[in-house]
């Protein structure tokens, strides 16, 4: 996809990976994106200095918690009808905490089915749509067994097996619509450096992934014509996509 002038949205995109998103896309002279949060101030300070380098006709807040669904789908309405469009979806808001494991799901999983849907939605030729591409952030734990954080990989699984299946359905292939998935380690964020706080059996030195490699791998999934894809990118900085073994159905 040739992103020029196209419309996006991304949710969790205030800081971190989400932000290295919207910034990457911006560069490469998207129309505008709509980014989604729940934290007000930070959402606010990140439009402020976005707009202040891309210009405000370009970057435009929504705050919003993903687990509200009327809140969620008036999210990508206004981002839709503020914009004319919506061609580029990245559903990346998430949380790391196995002691409010039910949250968790909410947000891992739950709201990034309902986003994708509403992608799905946005982009249909039924609604005025013109296809697009969803990414969906996961982990390398969505293809790996974590002891530690058992809730934490079964939500990034489910990312995982989610993305694929709907870039299989020909509902969604007959829309021109794309989906992947995107699988980092850890990378350098809040998230993540909370996440690994207190869990056993870690390798006692850590590389965090520099946000501009996840970047890197993202517009790859953007750009590319790729779908139903995972891609990896390791602790040592490698980006691969995963192959996975098929096994038939009886």
């Amino acid at each position: 996809m040739e992103v020029s002038g196209k419309v996006a949205l991304v949710t969790g995109g205030a800081d971190g990976i989400g932000k290295a998103f919207i910034e990457e896309l911006l560069k490469r002279n998207v129309k505008a994106v709509g980014f989604v949060d729940i934290q007000q101030s930070k959402g606010e300070a990140t439009l402020k200095q976005l707009s202040d380098l891309y210009g405000k006709d370009k970057v435009h807040f929504i705050q919003c918690d993903v687990t509200d669904k009327q809140r969620l789908e008036e999210a990508f309405s206004d981002v839709s009808g503020r914009f004319g469009r919506l061609d580029i979806v990245c559903n990346n808001a998430g949380i790391a905490n196995e002691e409010d494991w039910q949250k968790m799901i909410e947000i891992n999983l739950t709201a990034v089915t309902r986003g994708t849907f509403l992608a799905i939605k946005q982009m249909s030729k039924e609604n005025g749509g013109r296809g697009g591409v969803i990414i969906n952030t996961s982990s390398l734990a969505g293809v790996n067994a974590v002891p530690q954080v058992p809730v934490y990989a079964a939500t990034k699984h489910g990312v995982v097996a989610l993305s694929r299946s709907l870039a299989a359905n020909p509902k969604v292939t007959a829309e021109n619509i794309r989906v992947n998935v995107l699988c980092p380690a850890f990378v350098n964020t809040v998230l993540a450096r909370n996440l690994i706080k207190g869990l056993v059996g870690l390798p006692k030195h850590i590389e965090f992934l520099p946000l501009s490699l996840v970047a890197e791998a993202f517009m790859k999934l953007v750009e590319e014509d790729r779908t139903g894809q995972a891609m990896l990118i390791t602790e040592n900085g490698k980006i691969s996509v995963h192959e996975f073994e098929e096994v038939g159905l009886k």
